[in-house]
């Protein structure tokens, strides 16, 4: 399960899906102001740090993306040429413990920058990061895999906080002019993220169980699409340079199940330990149709924006 990528200068939780190049090097955009919210996440982050390292001038909005009054000073000030805006409040259990929290960051939030955008720079191109919790879930045994026009049904409070966030960034897309790519990205990990996510959480057990003892799971036959945030980031970096317009999923396009997964890790850390269930609740299958992310990266590269 572990990788480096082809061009040597990273470790990964995950493999790289063989269809995304590495894309190491941001200095293509070295001419281009680049905006992001959401630096202290685990995508924007990595972001950041990619653009920093190529010596790309980069601002990371420090504030609260629901105040709209200072996102749209950030952007006037700054007049960036590509934003990403990667600010959300992601964990299921934080979401419905607060959920008009956020409803106010996964919706307000999309609408105050991308409002914003068209008021104070239009030209800009902006990358909106949504997620495969959009899309109505599929039973463990049905692997089909989701494209981007498949039925949208969430099933946590967090999914349709950010399908929220959605509908009030694509009209905005398709009628008034604005550019914008809304990345649906499925299942992700990264050595800097923290539990309560599933990669962690099983991390976190295999660090302290005793030798010989079994990994406790639930929904173990849950399927889901994981690739490593390096690679959500590659995947960002290429959309931008081509400034893809409408929605696309992110993703590797293979499914593999929550006792799976566990499992690769537990190899991973030298230990071979046998998967009990916990609970009545099988979980649901999530994996990305890719044909679109496949067919926009082969796409001749559009002019440095």
């Amino acid at each position: 399960m572990t990788s480096r990528s082809p061009a040597g200068s990273r470790a990964q939780l995950f493999e790289q899906p063989p269809f995304l190049p590495p894309f190491d090097d941001a200095s293509f955009f070295r001419s281009t102001r680049i905006a992001i919210t959401g630096s202290r996440g685990v995508i924007g982050g990595l972001l950041e740090q990619r653009f920093k390292a190529s010596g790309v001038t980069v601002s990371a909005f420090a504030g609260d993306v629901t105040d709209g009054e200072a996102v749209a000073a950030w952007l006037k000030a700054f007049v960036p040429q590509v934003v990403f805006h990667c600010a959300a409040i992601v964990p299921v259990a934080t979401v419905e413990a607060d959920p008009v929290r956020a409803w106010e960051v996964n919706a307000l939030g999309p609408w105050n920058v991308a409002a914003a955008l068209l008021r104070w720079v239009p030209k800009a191109w902006a990358f909106f990061s949504s997620t495969s919790h959009v899309y109505a879930p599929r039973a463990p045994d049905d692997i089909r895999a989701l494209a981007e026009s498949a039925a949208l049904g969430p099933s946590t409070l967090y999914g349709a906080s950010k399908l929220a966030g959605e509908q009030v960034v694509r009209p905005l897309s398709e009628r008034m002019g604005l550019s914008a790519c809304i990345g649906r990205t499925f299942s992700f990990s990264h050595a800097t993220q923290r539990p309560p996510y599933l990669v962690p959480n099983i991390l976190a057990s295999l660090a302290t169980l005793p030798a010989g003892a079994p990994l406790e799971l639930r929904s173990v036959d849950a399927v889901r699409d994981i690739i490593d945030a390096e690679s959500v980031v590659d995947a960002m970096l290429h959309l931008a340079q081509r400034r893809y317009s409408g929605v696309i999923n992110i993703a590797s396009g293979v499914g593999r199940t929550v006792s799976d997964i566990a499992t690769s890790l537990a190899l991973r850390q030298g230990q071979t330990r046998a998967i009990t269930p916990i609970g009545d609740d099988r979980g649901n299958s999530l994996v990305a149709d890719v044909s679109l992310l496949r067919q926009v990266l082969l796409a001749p590269l559009a002019a440095t924006p």
